[in-house]
């Protein structure tokens, strides 16, 4: 870790990193619907995850609910926000766009969606 407070990783070290759920919460920002009748609405949230070891590797973005068939999902909104900056093999910073697309492809890759419901049902349910 650097003194900017930033984690650097090249890519080989971050697919080894593992990650555990944090927190996860639905947007309270949603604006109201001034339509009469039936519209479509969309339901969209947060998750934010880390890492076990140390120094501790923080990561979250941002969702939207979609169903299909009568089932949730989640689907995964713009780039992922974290404290890692990805370097190439020698320590060369790699660059926002580039690092970018890893951490997405990273997180798309995870099994988040599942554990996601899951808590946003235990802390969302009365």
């Amino acid at each position: 870790m650097f003194q900017d407070g930033q984690i650097r990783l090249c890519i080989p070290d971050l697919t080894l990193v593992r990650l555990v759920h944090l927190i996860s919460g639905m947007d309270e920002d949603t604006p109201e619907c001034i339509q009469s009748g039936a519209v479509a609405s969309t339901m969209t949230g947060y998750t934010e995850w880390v890492s076990t070891d140390v120094p501790t590797i923080t990561i979250g973005w941002d969702w939207q609910i979609q169903t299909s068939n009568n089932q949730l999902s989640l689907k995964r909104l713009g780039e992922p926000r974290s404290n890692v900056i990805l370097q190439d093999n020698i320590g060369v910073d790699l660059s926002q766009q580039y690092a970018d697309r890893i951490l997405s492809e990273w997180v798309d890759a995870m099994e988040w969606k599942n554990e996601t419901l899951q808590y946003l049902n235990r802390r969302y349910s009365t």
